[in-house]
């Protein structure tokens, strides 16, 4: 039943209260007025008694009083019969009354058993929905502690992944940065067999390719490591010895030789010599090697340079190795041997005479061997142990990542799931108690009808009282006066109930008034639900947005290789269009050279020829013989004893023309040729670049050579030879 109807319902049951009520004060009203007029009448009859003269008047008045008496029956039968009508209609309101009880009840009783039933089913639907929505928020809940314990995971998860990403870089950085250098040779067979051969032409020719097509990588962590070069430090030295080491190793490999180690020794006696040089001052290309404790010295010259870095110093050693090695003409291939009969060395480096000597100890054997500090292998292991830590973390990010995708949606879902279970719930308890409202109907309608018996019964008792005889007035009208009492009670019975009932009617209201405030709040709390779910979703399809983002950057990346791949391929084209091109220009360079070289040998020819005699030999060779030689006859006697003090003084040597021993400052007779180092750029021989260079053949010279070479100069004969 409707909150209308059920006030309709309660409006009716009392205005039957104040009806009856209303009827029953007006019945007593009018029966205490009639008492009051016939009260003195009945005094009168009292005194009839009196003596016969008193007859006539008595006779007349008790006349007068009869038709008072008479008129006041009349009145009072008017009156019983307004009275007679008010029972008829009393009576008929009962009838009505009841049946309208009769009807009530039985309609109540059936609202009452569907309202019960119905509050019931609410109650049960309640419970239900309560029960859902407790078993919702555990969901909710758990979906929660899930979605939180994945997000966990998942940053734990992203944390190792970027500790791999870091840690392969360390790995890849250490590896890098370790000096890792390799040194590549270029094929030795053909310069095998033109030094099989003794041909130094050859061998400068064969040479000059190998140096050309050869190469060393250096780290370029060393870039930025300073040298001092007046002061190497053990580590320093150490390093650049090893380097050099590596340089011969992979040279002697070709041969079938030994591997080159470095010593104690070999860094020992190679700081000695640096010393012995700048203590001695002048450079080795002026005053010669110092003996020392070696098997072999090599030196190579540059212009001064106090320091470099690291990278530039096994660049410059690199390049002295390889000319001392395969472009030793000049020094009749005295560097060289030293380099590939020996097993250990050391390097060393000093300002000397305004020239940087590089200085290279080689030795046989002795000493303990000093071993690479870098483990290359174990570098690699670990990078490749980081990569494989690396992908694993990858994979597990991944899992993370689609655990955390699955249990945003459980979340989304579980949120979904208790906003509709709350719905329910509220929807249930909206639905007002019908059980409470129908009881209050029906005992309103109860009451009514107890009030209209009341009317019946005071509308009867007040006709009967007017039918009596007058003597019972009084009496009718006390019993009167006690109904008009109980009617008072029974009017002041019918507004306690109608307070009962307008109290509870307002609880009702009140209630349905907190219940429509739950609602309120309910449906509130389900907004804002729905408000966190759909930030919830956005972030979710952010997130799932997030591989396409990725996608598009990745392919944005393969086009900007794509772009980097062809430009290199240019650049490789470009490269290679430069590298013909300085060929070109060696090649016609190399033959101005050649040219130059005969104009001047011409020129020279020329010049002797005006003081000698100019012939050619069978062979091809040119020769200049003074045009007055002496004759075999008067050639001059030379001291052998003192020619041999004179040579072992270190000094140049030369015979007069009569014979005397000549001694002289040295020349530049014992420094190889001087390797300038440019990065990145190969060093290019030539025969003719070799012929001008002073001739250098190392410690080893021979002695008898330098007795032949002064006698020839004695006697002023000098050769010029051409391969042809």
């Amino acid at each position: 039943m409707s909150k209308k109807k059920n006030l309709q319902v309660l409006t009716t049951g009392v205005a039957l209260v104040i009806a009856s009520i209303g009827t029953t004060a007006l019945a007593q009203e009018t029966r205490v007025k009639t008492t009051a007029v016939n009260e003195p009448a009945y005094r009168v009859l009292q005194n009839e008694a009196k003596k016969s003269s008193d007859l006539k008047p008595q006779l007349d008045a008790q006349e007068a009083v009869t038709k008072k008496t008479e008129t006041e029956v009349k009145n009072n039968q008017s009156e019983l019969a307004l009275k007679e009508k008010s029972v008829k209609d009393a009576q008929e309101a009962v009838v009505k009354a009841t049946q309208t009880v009769k009807d009530t009840e039985a309609k109540n009783k059936q609202i009452l058993k569907n309202a019960s039933k119905a509050d019931a089913n609410r109650e049960q639907a309640i419970k239900s929905a309560q029960t859902n929505v407790n078993t919702k928020n555990d969901a909710v809940k758990l979906a929660k502690e899930k979605l939180a314990g994945a997000n966990q995971h998942a940053e734990t998860v992203e944390s190792k992944l970027q500790s791999a990403q870091a840690e392969l870089k360390s790995a890849q950085d250490k590896l890098a940065n370790t000096g890792v250098d390799t040194v590549t040779i270029a094929d030795l067979t053909q310069f095998k067999k033109d030094k099989a051969e003794g041909d130094s032409d050859f061998m400068t020719d064969s040479g000059a390719t190998v140096i050309e097509n050869s190469s060393t990588k250096i780290s370029e962590a060393d870039k930025k490591k300073t040298v001092e070069l007046d002061n190497l430090t053990e580590e320093q030295q150490k390093e650049v010895s090893l380097y050099a080491a590596k340089v011969l190793t992979a040279i002697h490999k070709q041969f079938g030789l030994n591997e080159v180690t470095v010593t104690d020794s070999d860094l020992r006696i190679a700081r000695e010599q640096a010393k012995k040089y700048v203590a001695r001052g002048i450079a080795v290309n002026k005053a010669g090697h110092i003996n020392g404790a070696y098997h072999g010295e090599n030196i190579s010259l540059a212009n001064e340079k106090h320091s470099m870095s690291m990278y530039e110093l096994k660049q410059t050693v690199f390049n002295a190795i390889m000319g001392q090695t395969f472009a030793d003409a000049p020094s009749k291939w005295g560097h060289s041997r030293n380099n590939f009969v020996n097993n250990t060395v050391g390097i060393a480096t000093a300002n000397v005479d305004g020239r940087l000597h590089v200085i290279s100890t080689l030795d046989l054997a002795g000493g303990n061997i000093i071993k690479d500090d870098i483990d290359i292998a174990t570098l690699e292991k670990a990078v490749a142990t980081a990569e494989s830590n690396l992908e694993q973390a990858k994979t597990a990010s991944e899992n993370a990542k689609n655990a955390l995708t699955t249990a945003s949606t459980d979340y989304a879902s579980a949120l979904s799931l208790k906003t509709e279970a709350e719905k329910v719930l509220a929807d249930a308890m909206a639905t007002p108690l019908q059980a409470q409202v129908a009881e209050n109907n029906l005992r309103l309608a109860n009451i009514a009808l107890e009030n209209a018996k009341k009317r019946e019964a005071t509308a009867s008792e007040a006709v009967a009282n007017f039918s009596a005889s007058l003597a019972d007035k009084k009496a009718t009208l006390l019993k009167a006066q006690d109904a008009l009492k109980s009617a008072k009670t029974a009017k002041t019975i019918a507004s306690q109930a109608l307070d009962i009932a307008s109290a509870k009617l307002e609880d009702q209201e009140t209630k349905l008034s907190n219940l429509n405030k739950q609602v309120t709040k309910l449906l509130e709390e389900k907004d804002a639900l729905v408000k966190e779910a759909k930030e919830l979703a956005e972030t979710l399809q952010a997130y799932l947005d997030a591989p396409v983002a990725l996608a598009n950057a990745q392919d944005a990346q393969a086009k900007a290789e794509a772009k980097l791949e062809t430009a290199k391929a240019e650049l490789k084209t470009a490269q290679s269009t430069l590298e013909n091109l300085l060929s070109a220009y060696r090649t016609e360079h190399a033959k101005l050279v050649d040219l130059q070289t005969e104009y001047e040998a011409l020129v020279d020819l020329a010049e002797k020829a005006q003081e000698n005699v100019v012939a050619k030999l069978p062979d091809g060779t040119v020769i200049a013989v003074t045009k007055v030689a002496p004759t075999a006859e008067a050639l001059p006697e030379v001291n052998v004893d003192e020619l041999q003090k004179a040579l072992a003084t270190g000094k140049e040597v030369t015979l007069d023309v009569q014979g005397n021993v000549v001694v002289k400052e040295k020349r530049e007779t014992y420094s190889a040729p001087a390797v300038k180092s440019v990065e990145n750029e190969k060093m290019s021989y030539s025969r003719v670049e070799k012929a001008k260079t002073l001739p250098n053949t190392g410690e080893n010279s021979s002695v008898a050579m330098l007795v032949l070479g002064a006698i020839l100069g004695t006697f002023g004969l000098v050769t010029v030879r051409r391969k042809n």
